[in-house]
């Protein structure tokens, strides 16, 4: 049963990293370090 949610949950799962994705590229230097936890290639 909890191995048939997880399977449906993938796609999801998978659209919302793609967001995440844009949203980190989109934000301030200081917000993308803190939810990268590292510093950018440009800094």
């Amino acid at each position: 049963e909890a191995t048939a949610k997880v399977v449906s949950l993938q796609p999801k799962i998978q659209d919302e990293l793609i967001a995440r994705e844009i949203v980190i590229n989109d934000a301030e230097s200081t917000i993308r370090y803190k939810l990268t936890k590292r510093q950018t290639q440009e800094e």
